[in-house]
């Protein structure tokens, strides 16, 4: 887990990299944000209009985007109108909305195939991007820092994807049929290298380049560490509880 410490180290790593990227930026990168959310008339578990400690919940996640310096513009995919009468209320031109069909929209559809259908249409208005980050709204204290600092990550290293992630530092086992056995060697050790990484935080972005042929076609993976706060995901109705009641 991360302390006050680790989250302060973290800040400093992002300022390092902010400013790696801007001596390596040859030319201003086009980044294209998409939140998909289904919404509670297509899923009662997507709850986006949702208040969270006063403030409704894609409000957290689309106020993030917007305060990032880096990116150009953010698009909200959903099949529900009553959201979309919200961000139109909330942030007239700011925001690009776009009606998801339902096709895409039921629980057994591909998550991608969402995210290809928004940059198609994205395209149809405006240039191509040269980056796709695509934002979780159940990951509500992700903050602009975490959005510049996966933009820059990908722009320096030669990956195709960068995913937010935390680091799982707990033994694991695994049944095989006789009993219990460490997922990893010598995991009792907990070495460090042994540490394994957890998706986190809601945030991924992708090289346009990894778009070939209506799919994405992801080799290399980067990572970007976020701190427990931003790592925070609404899974639950107890989840909801503990950040209205205590956190």
């Amino acid at each position: 887990s991360l302390s006050s410490d680790d989250e302060q180290l973290l800040e400093t790593r992002a300022k390092i990299i902010k400013k790696r990227f801007k001596n390596k930026q040859k030319r201003a990168v086009s980044v294209l944000v998409v939140i998909p959310t289904r919404g509670n008339k297509m899923d009662p578990r997507s709850m986006p209009l949702r208040k969270l400690r006063g403030k409704i919940l894609i409000d957290w996640t689309i106020e993030a985007a917007l305060d990032s310096e880096f990116v150009t513009n953010t698009l909200v995919t959903t099949p529900d109108n009553d959201v979309i009468q919200h961000i139109k209320d909330k942030y007239d031109d700011k925001i690009i909305t776009i009606m998801r069909s339902k096709e895409l929209a039921r629980i057994n559809s591909k998550y991608n195939e969402t995210i290809l259908e928004s940059i198609r249409k994205y395209e149809e208005e405006h240039s191509s991007p040269d980056m796709i980050m695509t934002l979780n709204i159940e990951a509500p204290f992700k903050t602009s820092m975490y959005i510049d600092k996966a933009i820059h990550t990908l722009q320096i290293y030669d990956v195709d994807v960068v995913q937010s992630v935390i680091v799982d530092d707990g033994t694991f086992f695994e049944h095989d049929g006789t009993g219990l056995k460490p997922r990893l060697k010598n995991s009792l050790l907990r070495l460090e290298r042994n540490n394994l990484f957890k998706q986190a935080g809601g945030i991924r972005i992708y090289q346009k380049s990894a778009v070939v042929k209506d799919k994405f076609s992801v080799g290399k993976i980067g990572h970007l560490m976020v701190d427990n706060r931003a790592a925070f995901e609404l899974k639950s109705e107890f989840d909801w509880e503990l950040v209205n009641n205590f956190i």
